[in-house]
């Protein structure tokens, strides 16, 4: 139910809004996960666009108190109420309730991100290909979830 949630950028809100804030608290360090190469290439994105909405935002994988962390959530739970706890848990909400209409669960999900403290960026579904020469004996060689069942799957011999 993401296109529910407003996502189009609003540039002069947001330089109205970094205007607001005193010209000391406009830099900003935005720590991300070391040794992730698109997390890295993200929080860079970020900080571009902040600079554009008149914020400086630092870029550092190592920072011990950042003020801003990129985090990747991947989701663990085909049911979406209990992807959204765990969600929740891993920002440091560990009692989040659970809720399973659609109605609530869209308010629980409006909830977790009403004070700005969680601002989701995008959802990127994992994908695989395989060469023909992949082979799998008990098939699918991906789980619903997205893991991969490599003790499933062999390189098929033969010619070139």
């Amino acid at each position: 139910h993401e296109f529910l949630f407003r996502s189009e950028p609003d540039l002069d809100r947001a330089r109205r809004l970094a205007r607001g804030i005193p010209p000391a608290a406009r830099a900003l360090t935005l720590a991300y996960p070391a040794g992730e190469p698109l997390a890295r290439a993200i929080a860079e994105r970020i900080a571009v666009n902040a600079r554009d909405a008149g914020l400086a935002v630092h870029v550092s994988a190592r920072h011990q108190r950042p003020d801003a962390r990129l985090l990747m959530l991947p989701l663990a739970s085909p049911d979406p109420a209990q992807a959204l706890v765990e969600c929740a848990a891993a920002l440091g909400y560990p009692d989040w309730p659970r809720q399973d209409t659609p109605a609530a669960l869209y308010d629980s999900e409006r909830a977790l991100l009403e004070d700005g403290r969680v601002v989701p960026l995008f959802h990127l579904p994992e994908e695989y290909g395989a060469a023909p020469r992949v082979r799998v004996w008990a098939p699918p060689a991906v789980g619903r979830l997205g893991g991969l069942r490599l003790a499933d799957v062999w390189l098929e011999g033969g010619g070139q």
